[in-house]
């Protein structure tokens, strides 16, 4: 049997956690319960699974139940019933703007959201950007396309090494970006803060 991880617990009685399909034989049928997915392990043990998804991982899993028929002879039929899926879940992955603003992301409004944005570097408030266009936006995953390769130096060395604060805040931008520094932008705006505060202080 397959569980979906991080949704369902390990439940055990005793020392088995594995019970042989040998073990149900007697019983006309035995409906199964706690694991989240439909199984049938065979034409008389089932799982029916959860009537609602769960996790994203549970995404496009059938939900539904089995409509067992029993009759003198014992098992007569077995068949399953679709249930409806009331908001579906869905998985985005792509850059932030284009999660935003490509026409491909359309029709998924009304869906549970999953939105895992490539870009290079953490991007400013995308749960509440993102929920003007997904209202169903669940869970929001920084999930960089790349990744820079590791050079060795770590971020306390970086620190150690920086010849003022400018290089202190760039080694800390590159320490939580990937390793990716200030933009020239960035750089500009840094230096005109640390020049106004050096003023103040002069001043004080």
């Amino acid at each position: 049997m397959e569980a979906t991880p991080g949704v369902e617990r390990e439940i055990r009685q005793g020392g088995l956690d594995v019970v042989p399909l040998p073990a149900f034989d007697g019983p006309d049928y035995v409906a199964l319960g706690h694991i989240h997915g439909r199984q049938q392990l065979s034409d008389r043990v089932r799982y029916a699974g959860a009537p609602l998804h769960y996790s994203f991982g549970e995404a496009g899993k059938p939900r539904g139940s089995w409509l067992v028929e029993l009759d003198a002879e014992g098992l007569s039929a077995v068949t399953w019933i679709d249930l409806p899926v009331p908001r579906p879940l869905v998985t985005l992955r792509a850059p932030l703007d284009a999660l935003l603003t490509d026409p491909a992301f359309d029709g998924h409004d009304e869906h549970w959201v999953r939105a895992e944005y490539t870009d290079a570097t953490p991007q400013p408030d995308p749960m509440r950007r993102l929920q003007a266009r997904f209202p169903w936006c669940a869970t929001v995953v920084h999930a960089p396309a790349t990744t820079r390769p590791d050079d060795g130096i770590g971020y306390s060395r970086r620190v150690r090494a920086a010849r003022d604060d400018a290089e202190v805040i760039d080694a800390f931008l590159a320490h939580v970006r990937e390793g990716e520094g200030a933009s020239a932008a960035e750089r500009e705006l840094i230096r005109e803060v640390l020049d106004a505060r050096a003023l103040t202080e002069a001043r004080s």
